[in-house]
């Protein structure tokens, strides 16, 4: 008995130790293809960036939810001003953050180049039968084909970080509003919901299509 228990404790512990020393990686929003980046010790800022940046983007839009509820609310009663304000500086800030690690996230990837050894892989793959596989928006999809199959990764980080500039900008509108106790125009959120759409599928699709390309380089 006092071996087995020793014999599970051991396993125990190794497992621990493993877990400890296992590498963790963000999985779904413009993760997985920083092994685009040859190996260096400034490569860990970039997948630290990148994490970061997606970390915030995905906290934005907990809070850009209350905004979304608040303004349906209003339908059966007066808007709350005092609570719309609230979440939309919120989803500011997070916006903020993550548009400032992703472009750190860019400048080391910029200063450091891509690994050359895997263009050929990224021109080559077959990207129709991955969009069809995972039924892709098309429009989209394609738009990351785009880059991925030139292997410009450094304009598919850039263009994430213009899609957050521009629900940025929606942002900031909806709050000029909002500080002179108006109710802004229901497009505006039409709008930004959109942008929050086609944001998210853009930096999910860069993950699926680009970590599939590279088959979970780790």
């Amino acid at each position: 008995m006092k071996k087995k228990i020793i014999i599970v404790s051991i396993i125990v512990i190794m497992i621990m130790m493993s877990l400890s020393t296992t590498k963790i990686y963000g999985l779904l929003v413009m993760n997985d293809i920083t092994c685009s980046f040859p190996v260096s010790s400034e490569k860990a800022g970039i997948e630290t960036n990148v994490i970061q940046g997606s970390k915030h983007f995905l906290k934005a839009q907990t809070y850009v939810s209350s905004l979304f509820f608040e303004f349906e609310n209003s339908a059966l009663e007066k808007l709350n001003i005092s609570n719309s304000v609230d979440a939309l500086n919120k989803t500011i800030v997070e916006i903020e953050l993550a548009i400032s690690s992703y472009t750190e996230a860019t400048a080391i990837g910029e200063k450091v180049g891509l690994e050359e050894t895997k263009r050929d892989m990224f021109a080559s793959y077959d990207y129709d039968s991955l969009i069809k596989a995972y039924n892709l928006n098309n429009s989209i999809a394609e738009t990351v084909k785009g880059y991925l199959k030139a292997f410009d990764i450094i304009n598919l980080y850039q263009h994430n970080i213009e899609n957050l500039k521009q629900i940025l900008v929606t942002l900031k509108s909806i709050k000029t509003d909002l500080s002179e106790a108006k109710t802004p125009s229901i497009t505006r959120y039409w709008l930004l919901l959109q942008q929050f759409s086609e944001a998210n599928l853009f930096a999910n699709y860069a993950t699926i299509m680009g970590s599939t390309v590279l088959n979970n380089c780790r």
